[in-house]
């Protein structure tokens, strides 16, 4: 015990280590002496950490778990509250204790026992809601500081959760890890909008913005991110997890101008790719994936067409966005449009030729016709016959046939 003490004493005599937690500890008594408070070192990144995570997991009694799982949160909210508060623009947190916090937090956020998982998911959450205030660099500095670093690291591991990727050795349930994960960026989303004024929000589409922050972007980054991974087919659990995010994140995008600008043709598109290919793939995941992409292809197309109606294409959706603007590929309505007639109007996946006739049902009067009919209740099938003078009638007979009849009954 006198050692211990000395040890105590001695580790609060010291400057703490880069990348070190200090916890100021209440007071001990020493060999019934005075009772002194010192401060203690914790290297969480080497021995400390890692055991209360697997304690907290799978650490024998439910009465160890729940202990181990409760000091796990004590050690996270401190090095938390000391990352946003501390004076100190770089600890080096970021690459000691939250490179290996993350991965248990969100980890034991999907856990099987309720209470460790309402405990840490919640705990996710308020992460969400408050790194999200950060982003940006240090002005004064010219330099990232560690709570830019701590959010972008938070945002990386919620998207390892939702491709199916291990956590802190691996296990736990990738469905539930998958919900977790998307319900968490659709948070963090919410917050970071709720962080921002008018006129930041509005830059989310600012090409020179984009330019001159140089910060983490975590609203473009997740939405960029969901846009291209929803529609890649070497992964199903990639796929999958996007289309699930895809789901919760799409009523931000419905309710703001800005990122219906920059991302909702992406996002539309992708969610078309995600479809392609189901009906003759017997992958489970793949399927899951499709289904999901479907209904958010169906909630996209119907926002979008109300926008341009409503609104008059407040969002500038019907033409390439200005020199100074972001958006990501397809750069306006008439060329996703084309792509979708062009891709999937004869198809010989039913499935995606389905979603892609519903999906024109939407789009294609808007950019049928000319400019002063476009609001103006213009059918598909104006757009159709426009495409096929443009095409040619051999255009049709691409491909399989039966699909062809089935592109001219929808005629």
């Amino acid at each position: 015990a006198g050692d211990a003490s000395a040890a105590v004493a001695a580790a609060g005599d010291r400057e703490p280590e880069k990348g070190a937690l200090t916890l100021d500890l209440p007071a001990l008594c020493v060999d019934d002496g005075p009772r002194e408070s010192c401060a203690l070192e914790l290297r969480l990144d080497s021995e400390i950490l890692p055991r209360l995570g697997v304690l907290a997991e799978s650490g024998g009694s439910r009465q160890t778990r729940v202990l181990a799982a409760e000091a796990l949160h004590g050690v996270v909210l401190a090095a938390l509250g000391r990352t946003v508060t501390s004076a100190r623009s770089d600890d080096g947190l970021d690459a000691t204790v939250y490179a290996t916090a993350w991965p248990v937090v969100v980890k034991l956020a999907a856990h099987d026992d309720a209470v460790t998982r309402a405990l840490f998911r919640e705990l996710v959450f308020q992460c969400c809601r408050k790194l999200s205030e950060y982003g940006g660099v240090d002005a004064r500095r010219g330099t990232v500081p560690e709570t830019t670093r701590v959010a972008e690291r938070f945002v990386q591991t919620l998207f390892k959760a939702l491709h199916g990727e291990p956590l802190a050795g691996g296990g736990g349930d990738p469905g539930n890890l998958r919900a977790t994960a998307a319900a968490a960026l659709a948070e963090y989303v919410k917050y970071a909008i709720k962080h921002r004024n008018e006129q930041e929000l509005a830059d989310i589409a600012s090409r020179k913005r984009a330019r001159a922050d140089g910060g983490f972007d975590a609203v473009g980054f997740i939405f960029t991110k969901v846009a291209f991974d929803v529609g890649q087919r070497d992964s199903a659990k990639r796929r999958l997890g996007a289309a699930c995010a895809l789901c919760k994140l799409i009523r931000h995008v419905r309710s703001h101008g800005p990122l219906l600008s920059r991302f909702g043709l992406a996002l539309l598109k992708g969610a078309l790719l995600a479809v392609r290919g189901a009906d003759g793939d017997d992958d489970g995941l793949h399927k899951a994936a499709a289904a999901a992409a479907s209904a958010a292809a169906e909630r996209l197309a119907l926002r979008i067409a109300d926008h341009v109606t409503r609104k008059k294409d407040a969002a500038g959706l019907l033409a390439p966005p200005p020199d100074d603007g972001l958006r990501a590929a397809p750069e306006s309505l008439g060329e996703l449009a084309d792509w979708v007639f062009a891709e999937g109007a004869a198809h010989g996946d039913s499935t995606f030729r389905r979603r892609c006739w519903r999906t024109l049902h939407f789009i294609a009067p808007l950019v049928a016709g000319a400019d002063s009919d476009r609001f103006a209740g213009a059918t598909l099938r104006a757009f159709v016959d426009e495409r096929l003078d443009v095409l040619g009638a051999p255009a049709l007979f691409r491909g399989d046939a039966v699909a062809t009849l089935h592109a001219l009954r929808a005629f």
